[in-house]
């Protein structure tokens, strides 16, 4: 067959030969297997063509194809043109059919389209098209992945009055759901019900459980999950390790994370920034600067760089922050350049909503320094809005207060006036 040989260019360009030429005839299996093709090389624009031209062939388009193309959409991240396809689908005169709803419903999924897949979802019963098990999945995920966390564990929930039976991925996208909606005991929930089922857990059920649990200050329960899983000889990943030092970090655990972090080469797994600053984080709330200050300079033997939250992290610890020398060099040369290219500084305004305490203070100090210093050479008084939020972010186990923080150092250390104002801190000058 056509569609059979040779690589996926080598067909397209045959095929538009045999149509253009009409050498010989393309039946309904043929182009198929060419847009099946084309899409597992992600050649989505190539799959779409070839189901365009099936009736310049004299062939007729049938759900097969469709799906194929749809399919290849859904690889190529193309969830707009996937869902396009399926809306033409009753235009052809092609009925979608199950796989045409959760490729479709897959492709919403993975392009963030939450609302679409759920639509989706719901419109199949009145289509007379029964969900299967991937069905449910695919929703279940596209509402987890758009942080509709109640949605999709009411659709979890309702698989069993459906009669599907979940499986690993259903399971996983529970459990997912749940962690993104800070419910570590309802992700407990399913993941216990996973095993009483009989369903093996894989490293991405075990990871948000442990997830759920960091998210929820659960740092015990996210060791013993761990335990459970190299017990279990499920391999941990990087996301496993780093869920498990953040909830060492927030329950105040520097030795613990400390120790997951040196795992971390024995057991093949690389570490990636987010561990680095997470155990950075735990050295930090444990006292241990000098900790926190090593694995800072390892980073570059690591060839990672290091961003905003390693560097709050690391200039939260006094020793560092507070010295002119090592917390300005490190603020000067490292914090200050991913600073100037974001939205920090809008003249008289800085933003430090996103910065820890010690961070935060040597913003300030060089904001005040520079840019507002200057602007005083020419006048007398300004007025100046330091933004810090109100906090309401901060979780139980986070002590870093910013307001507070710049407070301190406007009224008593730079004696300025300020005062907070709307949430923002403004300070005055004469």
């Amino acid at each position: 067959m056509l569609a059979e040989k040779g690589q996926p260019e080598l067909i397209i360009e045959a095929f538009a030969v045999a149509i253009q030429n009409q050498i010989f005839a393309l039946n309904e299996r043929d182009f198929t297997v060419g847009i099946s093709t084309c899409g597992r090389s992600k050649l989505w624009q190539d799959a779409c063509w070839l189901l365009h031209e099936m009736p310049e062939a004299r062939t007729k388009k049938n759900a097969f194809a469709y799906n194929a193309a749809i399919s290849a959409c859904q690889m190529g991240a193309q969830w707009q043109q996937a869902l396009n396809l399926f809306d033409s689908m009753p235009q052809a005169k092609v009925a979608p059919d199950v796989i045409s709803y959760n490729a479709t419903m897959s492709a919403c999924e993975k392009g963030g389209q939450w609302q679409q897949a759920l639509d989706l979802f719901v419109s199949m019963p009145k289509a007379k098209v029964a969900p299967t098990v991937i069905s449910y999945s695919a929703a279940i995920s596209a509402c987890e992945k758009g942080s509709e966390w109640q949605q999709g564990l009411n659709l979890f929930e309702g698989m069993q009055k459906a009669k599907v039976t979940p499986n690993v991925i259903s399971y996983n996208a529970a459990i997912s759901a749940s962690e993104k909606g800070g419910e570590w005991q309802q992700a407990l929930n399913v993941f216990e019900a996973m095993l009483k089922a009989k369903v093996v857990p894989d490293v991405i059920s075990y990871s948000a459980a442990i997830s759920a649990c960091e998210k929820g200050g659960e740092w015990q329960k996210a060791l013993k999950l761990f335990e459970a899983m190299l017990k279990a000889t499920v391999a941990a990943n990087v996301f496993s390790y780093n869920a498990n030092i953040s909830a060492c970090e927030k329950g105040g655990q520097w030795q613990q994370a400390l120790n997951l972090f040196e795992e971390m080469p024995k057991a093949t797994v690389a570490a990636d920034v987010i561990s680095y600053s997470a155990t950075i984080s735990a050295c930090e709330k444990g006292g241990q600067w000098q900790q926190a200050l090593n694995l800072f300079e390892a980073l570059p033997r690591a060839k990672l760089l290091p961003n905003i939250v390693t560097y709050n992290a690391l200039l939260d610890c006094r020793e560092i922050g507070c010295s002119k020398s090592l917390g300005g060099h490190i603020f000067q040369h490292g914090l200050l350049r991913i600073l100037r290219g974001s939205s920090v500084f809008e003249d008289l305004q800085v933003d430090l909503h996103d910065q820890s305490e010690g961070a935060a203070r040597l913003t300030l100090q060089w904001w005040l320094s520079t840019t507002v210093a200057k602007r005083l050479e020419v006048r007398d008084r300004l007025d100046c809005i330091v933004v810090t939020g109100y906090g309401k972010s901060r979780q139980a186990w986070d002590r870093t207060n910013v307001q507070a923080a710049a407070l301190d150092l406007l009224l008593k250390g730079l004696k300025l006036d300020a005062q907070i104002l709307r949430g923002n801190l403004v300070t005055l000058k004469d």
